[in-house]
Parts: structure tokens; C-alpha cells; sequence
């Protein structure tokens, strides 16, 4: 017996596949596990992101605004860094006002960004050549 994997079984591969993606991302998102879509774009830049988010760094932060420590961090990893001003807002975050209190020593910069943004429900993407800080609505 053979499959015609162009026809009908093909199709209900890719079906199954799909659902399978989406119901995997809805129970993370229920269950408040982080989902950060990663960009598949290799730049150069998209490159020296994604290596940076293994870098291990140290914050130390007391009722700090929110756009300070991402300056910080933009400096520290020598990355681009922007905070999505319109997600947040409709998140009712306003990042000069947002205040941070972390403590956190020797630990990847990306989990220090999940940590970190979880609180406020936000979340990051990498997208046109920067690392994106938003809302997780709008990630998803």
C-alpha cells in the first residue's frame, strides 16, 4: 500500500501538524509558560541577539523605572533593545512609571528577561533586528 503524500494524506498531516502547534501554544500560554517567538531571520544582527540571550548577566535593581533597566541592558549586552510602547499601553504599562525591584546574580540573560517581564505579563520577541519587549497578547 502506498500514500499519496501530496493528496489527501498529506493534507491531513499538515492539519494535524498545525493543530497540533496550536493547542501546544494554548496550554503553555494557560498554564503561563513563556512562548517567545524567536526570529528565523538570520541577520547578523538577529544572530548577535540571539547569542546575547545566553550571555549570563546580573541585575540589581531597586524600585528602578522599567526604561532604565532595559537601557541598562541594551548598554550591558551591546544589543538593540525596544520596548513596544503601543502593546504596553494597551497593557495599561506605562514604562517610565513602572517600577522594578529585581535581584538577580549570574543568571542568562534570557531567563533574567522571562523573570524579569513575566511579572507584568510581558513578554519578548525578536523582530526587525531587535529584541522587542511587549505584551503577550500581542507576541502571540
Amino acid at each position: 500500500m502506498s500514500y499519496d503524500h501530496n493528496g489527501l494524506f498529506g493534507r491531513v498531516a499538515i492539519r494535524a501538524i498545525t493543530l497540533a502547534t496550536c493547542l501546544f501554544l494554548a496550554v503553555a500560554l494557560a498554564l503561563g509558560q513563556d512562548v517567545v517567538p524567536i526570529s528565523t531571520d538570520d541577520s547578523p544582527a538577529n544572530r548577535t541577539i540571539r547569542k546575547a540571550l545566553g550571555d549570563i548577566t546580573s541585575l540589581e535593581f531597586l524600585e528602578a523605572p522599567l526604561t532604565d533597566v532595559v537601557a541598562f541592558l541594551r548598554q550591558k549586552h551591546d544589543i538593540e533593545i525596544q520596548l513596544d510602547r503601543k502593546a504596553l499601553s494597551l497593557a495599561s504599562i506605562a514604562p517610565e512609571t513602572t517600577q522594578v525591584t529585581l535581584n538577580m546574580k549570574r543568571i542568562s540573560l534570557q531567563n533574567a528577561l522571562r523573570l524579569l517581564l513575566r511579572e507584568y505579563e510581558l513578554t519578548y520577541v525578536i523582530r526587525d533586528e531587535a529584541l522587542l519587549i511587549t505584551s503577550v497578547t500581542a507576541a502571540s
